[in-house]
């Protein structure tokens, strides 16, 4: 069995700074990857609270614009791209007539 990685002095530290911290890294740098914490877990920690409802807002905010985005993009003639692909189809027609007759 190894020693864990957070472990003596430094655990002592870390934990007189914040326990919860403490525990939270113990978790992620376990050298068990069975009882390692997987990221989710980690980001569900109290550590991350404040930072998990201020992404949920620019997450809103993000899927908010990308809606409209798309609903705005419905409502454009074909673009450019399509048309390029549409040129090239009647070319690769023509190519093949062309083969066919020879």
């Amino acid at each position: 069995h190894t020693e864990p990685i957070i472990h003596g002095d430094m655990e002592s530290h870390i934990r007189s700074i914040h326990p919860g911290l403490c525990m939270l890294l113990k978790g992620m740098l376990n050298q068990d990857p069975s009882e390692r914490l997987c990221t989710a877990r980690c980001l569900m920690h109290s550590c991350f609270r404040k930072h998990r409802r201020r992404l949920l807002k620019v997450d809103e905010a993000l899927q908010a614009w990308m809606d409209t985005a798309k609903s705005e993009l419905r409502r454009l003639p074909t673009t450019t791209w399509d048309l390029g692909a549409q040129k090239s189809e009647k070319l690769d027609k023509q190519r093949s007539t062309a083969c066919a007759v020879m």
